[in-house]
C-alpha cells in the first residue's frame, strides 16, 4: 500500500485504483465509538476498580486449561460496500478446538460486583425470552 491516511482513530490504506479502500480498527475502537454509555447491570453501585479487573484476568488466565491461549490474537477481513474493513483484536483465553465434535471456544473476562442470578434476566432480555 503506498499512502496511509489516519482518520478518526480509524486507518484507510489505499492502494491501486482497482482496489478496494482497506479499513482496520480495532475491537477496542469500534467499541469506544458504538457504546459511548451505558452499563450492563448498574443496580450495585461502582464497579470494581482496575486493578481488581487486571487481578481477576491473570488469575483466570494462569488457570486456562493446558493448550489455551491467553491474549490470542484475532483478526478477520469483511467487504462492506466499496472497503474491505480489517477488525482485530485479542480474546483473554482462546480454547482451540480439540475435535471435530468440539468447537473453539472464546473467554471473554468481565469483571463485576453483580451476583451472578442477576445476569439471568439479562440473558432472557437478550434471548427473545421474556
Amino acid at each position: 500500500m503506498s499512502d496511509s491516511k489516519v482518520e478518526a482513530c480509524l486507518a484507510i490504506e489505499v492502494g491501486s485504483a482497482e482496489e478496494a479502500p482497506l479499513l482496520r480498527l480495532s475491537v477496542g475502537e469500534l467499541v469506544a465509538f458504538s457504546c459511548r454509555s451505558g452499563d450492563l447491570i448498574n443496580d450495585t453501585g461502582p464497579g470494581p476498580s482496575a486493578l481488581e479487573g487486571i487481578r481477576a484476568h491473570q488469575k483466570l488466565q494462569k488457570q486456562r486449561p493446558k493448550g489455551s491461549e491467553a491474549e490470542y490474537f484475532l483478526q478477520v477481513q469483511v467487504p462492506i460496500e466499496d472497503y474491505k474493513v480489517v477488525l482485530s483484536g485479542r480474546a483473554d483465553i482462546f480454547h482451540p478446538q480439540t475435535d471435530l465434535h468440539t468447537p473453539a471456544q472464546i473467554d471473554e473476562i468481565k469483571t463485576t460486583y453483580c451476583p451472578p442470578r442477576n445476569y439471568l434476566s439479562l440473558f432472557d432480555n437478550y434471548s427473545g425470552h421474556s
